[in-house]
C-alpha cells in the first residue's frame, strides 16, 4: 500500500522509497511495484545494522506502517538522528513517537501520502516534531535501561 501510494502521489520527485527488513507477506507484490519504478522503489531485503543506520540518518523521513510492531528501534533511532517520522497508529509507535511524529491508520494511504507531504511542506512543524524527537530519544538509552533493569531486580530480590 505505501508503495503505490508512493508512486502514485510523488511521481516526479527524486525522493526514492527504500524498503529494508525481513520480507513480509507481500514481498512479492513489493518486488513486483519495484519492477515497474525501479527509479522510485528499492526492496533492500534485511540489511545490516551499520546499513541500516547509514540508511536512516541518510533519510527524509522514515516510514513505519506496521500493523503489528515489537518495539519500534528504527522509529526510535530516526528521532535519536533528527530524522523525521510517519508512523501508523499502532502500539508501540503512539507511545514511542508521541507527539514527534505525523500519525496515519495504516489502512489509509491517502492519509499516508498526506502525513509525507506534510512532512516536507511545514518547516516549522517538521522543526518542532524533530526537536521533540530528539527529547524523546534521549529518554531512552543503554545506560537507562540497564539501571531501570537493576531497579527490577532489586525490587524482585527483596
Amino acid at each position: 500500500q505505501l508503495a503505490n501510494s508512493f508512486v502514485d502521489n510523488f511521481p516526479n520527485d527524486k525522493m526514492v522509497l527504500a524498503f529494508a527488513g525481513a520480507e513480509g507477506n507481500a514481498a512479492a507484490e513489493l518486488r513486483s511495484i519495484s519492477a515497474r519504478n525501479p527509479s522510485k522503489i528499492r526492496v533492500l531485503g534485511r540489511v545490516m545494522n551499520s546499513q541500516l543506520q547509514r540508511l536512516i540518518v541518510e533519510a527524509e523521513m522514515l516510514v513505519a506502517p506496521s500493523l503489528y510492531e515489537g518495539f519500534g528501534l528504527p522509529v526510535l533511532d530516526a528521532m535519536a538522528y533528527g530524522v523525521p517520522v510517519v508512523v501508523s497508529n499502532r502500539q508501540p509507535f503512539m507511545d514511542l513517537a508521541g507527539n514527534a511524529a505525523w500519525v496515519f491508520g495504516p489502512a489509509n494511504s491517502a492519509g499516508m501520502s498526506g502525513a509525507m507531504m506534510s512532512v516536507r511542506k511545514s518547516c516549522t512543524l517538521r522543526e518542532k516534531k524533530i526537536n521533540t524527537g530528539l527529547e524523546l530519544a534521549a529518554e531512552f538509552s543503554w545506560e537507562q535501561t540497564a539501571k531501570k533493569t537493576m531497579a527490577a531486580y532489586d525490587y524482585a530480590l527483596r
